[in-house]
């Protein structure tokens, strides 16, 4: 494990949870564009990847235990998270409709919102087949963030059906190829089908073409770790460097709105230059706080909607700075001590079961006699 990843990963997932929470987002430019975080957990999700299964996935059967281990990882969470999110907001309206009855429903931000919200069937079915984001819907459905999490799951797939049938040469160059493809998909679909140069928010495609938008940075990522510098003598540089370069970006996106192209290899940049966990940068990441939040930055991604449905009836209701902090505060607290009891009663009990199956499948491989020409 490369620590200083991981506490990556953590601090980009609360960036996310504070994006969408919006409460000071217009003083701070890296909340207010924290929906652009999520490509860097592509670019990351990619980097590992590639690093843990890159030459470990020779055989179906080596494909098979891969993707179980993979589906282990997000399956659980994702379906916990979904229908948590789905009886809070009914469990919300059953509070708003006795808050109304009683005359207090104007301490609620939206107090006449009163119906009750189930998934439909196809809705319910897509969300279990990870298929929710392919452009089945015109929209996000039921626990929004989770789109991300579909089309990453997809991304694995692709993955591992490459590294089975291509060696390891001719595998860099489909991956840059299928990156700049999927590159070019995700600019025009942002450009021309959202009109995000006037509208706004480039890159900010989800439901419709979040899965080229994930491919382009994940196979980025696994570049990143096929060209990584196995030395230490550019960590400083590098970290410094894409650190200055996502400042700028952050500052000038808001009125450049195409500058949000950029912010993926700006990731791929600062990940590169923490490969061996050396450098300021990643000491600071990697610390004992930076690797407990990058643990829990599944839960703290997955569940901060569901925290956000109660949080929001007073945080929009909210103009005061000093108040305004306080609930910031308040939530991220919450948010932490949450998803660190999900992650160690939930994430990781039922990813050790599904690695236990993936081990089985790789053993029965192992025990397998050999094959009679």
């Amino acid at each position: 494990m490369i620590k200083s990843l991981e506490g990556l990963r953590g601090a980009a997932a609360l960036l996310v949870a504070l994006y969408h929470l919006k409460v000071g987002a217009s003083y701070l430019p890296i909340v207010k564009h924290g929906y652009l975080f999520v490509d860097l957990f592509f670019v990351l999700s990619g980097f590992v990847i590639a690093a843990a299964y890159g030459d470990r996935i020779s055989t179906p059967r080596d494909a098979a235990s891969f993707m179980l281990r993979r589906f282990g990882r997000l399956f659980p969470l994702l379906v916990f998270a979904t229908v948590v999110f789905v009886l809070a907001q009914n469990v919300l309206v059953i509070a708003k409709v006795q808050m109304v009855a009683r005359g207090l429903g104007g301490a609620l931000a939206n107090p006449g919102a009163l119906t009750y919200t189930w998934p439909s069937i196809s809705e319910a079915l897509s969300v279990g087949l990870f298929v929710h984001s392919l452009g089945l819907f015109d929209q996000l459905i039921l626990n929004y963030v989770s789109w991300s999490i579909s089309v990453e799951f997809w991304a694995y797939v692709l993955f591992a059906l490459l590294v089975l049938v291509f060696g390891r040469r001719s595998r860099t160059w489909i991956f840059a190829t299928l990156s700049a493809l999927m590159f070019a998909v995700t600019v025009w679909g942002s450009a021309v089908d959202h009109q995000c140069l006037t509208a706004g928010k480039c890159m900010d495609v989800t439901y419709d073409f979040g899965y080229p938008r994930c491919l382009f940075s994940f196979l980025m990522g696994a570049l990143v770790w096929r060209f990584r510098e196995p030395g230490r003598r550019h960590q400083i540089g590098a970290q410094v460097s894409a650190l200055v370069v996502l400042a700028v970006l952050m500052g000038v996106v808001g009125f450049m709105p195409a500058a949000a192209f950029a912010m993926p290899f700006a990731f791929a940049a600062l990940i590169w230059g923490m490969a061996t966990d050396a450098g300021p940068v990643a000491k600071a990441l990697g610390s004992r706080v930076g690797v407990a939040l990058g643990a829990r930055s599944y839960s703290v991604y997955m569940l901060h909607p569901v925290l956000l449905l109660f949080v929001r009836q007073f945080s929009e209701r909210s103009t005061s700075g000093p108040v305004s902090l306080l609930i910031a505060v308040a939530y991220v607290g919450i948010l932490l001590l949450v998803s660190g009891w999900v992650y160690s009663h939930l994430e990781v009990p039922l990813r050790n079961y599904f690695n236990s199956l993936a081990e089985k499948i790789d053993q029965r491989g192992l025990a397998a006699p050999p094959r009679l020409a």
